[in-house]
Parts: C-alpha cells; structure tokens; sequence
C-alpha cells in the first residue's frame, strides 16, 4: 500500500512480481496491477507486458504476439534498451529467443524477418547510456545486462555472416570478446555494478 501511496512503481513491479511467483495472486490480477504501471508509462511495465503475451506456456491463457509487439515497441520508443533487444530478436529469429522457441509465440505472422532491422535495433541498444531499474535487476531474464550480453553477441553473429553489413571478422570476435567477458561490460556500463 506505501508503495502505491508513494507512486514508487519499481516497488510496485517487484511486488507484483513477488506475489505472482509465490501464485498469492492470480495472473488477471497481476496483469491488471502491470497494466496500470505500465499506463503511467513505465517502460519496464511495458517490457513485462509484452512478455506476458510473448509466452506460452505458464500462466497467460492467450499469449498474443500482436499486443507483445505492440508493447515492446512501445517501450522501446520511450527509450527501453530491453525492448529494442526484443525487437531486434524478433525480426531476427521471428520470436524473442534464439534457444528454445517452443516457449514463445511466433511472430512470423506479423512482422517479416529482416536481419537488417534486426541489426539496427540491436545498435540502438548500445547506443545510450541505458539506466536500469531495480525491478528489473530483480529479474534476471528481463536484465538490461542479459540484454546487452547478448546483443553483443548477435551483433557478432551478424559481422562474422556479413548478409547485413559487411563482413568483419575482427570486429565479430571483438563483439563476441564483449558477450563473453563481465569486466568489459561492468566498465562500460559502471552503473550496473551495485
């Protein structure tokens, strides 16, 4: 209550977080607490939204691709570097992983896989100095590092294939040096360290 009082929405975020984990919630209810953050535009609402719809399986009765793409871009036009990584993994891969798609919905049916969209979104996020919440340092998978880990290594996949741009091994492996090594991010982006 003193964190809706207060208007502090990360607590809100990881609260609902909390109790939906612990199902002292049902997930109506905990959608229907994030659509009311996400409506005071929270980007990180936004991101949580459009992976609610994003997912298969658990919980969510009708995941819904359309309404995912809508909140990721969203979020990411209000500068949510989570969200551009997002939407780059979707017009890469046409869903929001590489690994194991069978738990999330296709987007293939709305979007077109074009790599060179994909790329530009993956530069927008590590174009900015992206400030991260503690919601989501709370939740690993959403984690802007997560995010930026990887777009590090896409980026990479995408040099060392050279359809995109052209071809370039040497800044492919550096790319991948990036994904790979903690330090370069941590120093990169210091702010992530606490």
């Amino acid at each position: 209550q003193d964190a809706l009082e207060s208007n502090n929405q990360d607590a809100l975020l990881y609260q609902n977080y909390q109790k939906s984990r612990e199902k002292l919630i049902s997930f109506e209810e905990s959608s229907s607490t994030i659509i009311k953050i996400a409506e005071m535009g929270n980007v990180d609402a936004l991101v949580q939204m459009g992976g609610y719809h994003s997912l298969k399986i658990g919980e969510n009765p009708h995941p819904n691709a359309t309404k995912a793409l809508e909140y990721y871009n969203t979020a990411a036009e209000n500068g949510s570097a989570v969200a551009m990584y997002r939407l780059g993994m979707i017009y890469k891969y046409g869903t929001i992983t590489d690994v194991d798609k069978r738990w999330y919905v296709s987007f293939k049916n709305i979007v077109r896989i074009d790599e060179k969209i994909a790329f530009d979104w993956f530069k927008k996020v590590l174009e900015a100095n992206h400030q991260e919440s503690i919601y989501m340092r709370a939740d690993y998978r959403d984690s802007l590092y997560t995010a930026i880990k990887d777009t590090y290594y896409q980026l990479s996949k995408i040099y060392k294939d050279g359809k995109v741009v052209p071809q370039d091994k040497a800044k492919a492996k550096e790319l991948a040096e990036y994904a790979n090594f903690d330090y370069i991010l941590s120093q990169k982006y210091s702010y992530m360290k606490d």
